[in-house]
């Protein structure tokens, strides 16, 4: 990416590195610090890679191992439900819509670290498998499988919820 600076370049992955701490973090403070030490690891790398494509799988696996080495060192493994259910942004569509999206969230936030990583990388942020592969160092064919695990896992808590149609009422016509 020639002629922008390492601070330019990486304020251009923000979201990306967001979405992905909130998709590895167990509340929204930790996914900040999470991002901001990705940041801070990567402003202070002797390498950085040139395609653009390649820097952000290597942000991704800094932000990874940084998070790796912090549940080691804190021997916590388990999973807290994230805060902030209440933030969901604005919604197009009505009730239905809504309920559909706080479904998904809430069965988002029940799945295993393992689930929720593999879905935001690949669900979410949209890399491809291979990409997702270079970012968890397993083959390709294994993430393939875990995005497949994890989505039908994540369909069977959503059809498992007890969200119902609301039923409007027909207006007569006179």
């Amino acid at each position: 990416m020639g002629g922008s600076s390492l601070k330019d370049r990486l304020l251009s992955q923000r979201r990306i590195l967001a979405s992905y701490a909130l998709g590895l973090a167990d509340e929204p403070t930790a996914a900040y610090d999470l991002v901001q030490e990705c940041m801070l690891r990567a402003l202070s790398a002797a390498r950085v890679p040139d395609d653009d494509a390649a820097f952000r799988t290597w942000l991704l696996r800094i932000m990874r191992n940084f998070h790796i080495d912090q549940l080691r060192k804190s021997q916590r493994i388990d999973y807290v439900a994230p805060e902030g259910l209440e933030d969901i942004e604005e919604y197009q569509g009505g009730e239905e819509r809504f309920l559909d999206k706080l479904a998904v969230r809430l069965a988002f936030g029940r799945l295993t670290p393992l689930h929720r990583e593999i879905l935001t990388l690949v669900d979410i942020l949209g890399l491809s498998y291979a990409e997702a592969a270079k970012v968890l160092d397993v083959p390709v064919g294994t993430v393939m499988s875990r995005v497949s695990r994890a989505r039908q896992v994540m369909l069977a808590m959503i059809s498992d919820t007890n969200v119902v149609q609301l039923r409007t009422k027909r207006r007569e016509r006179g």
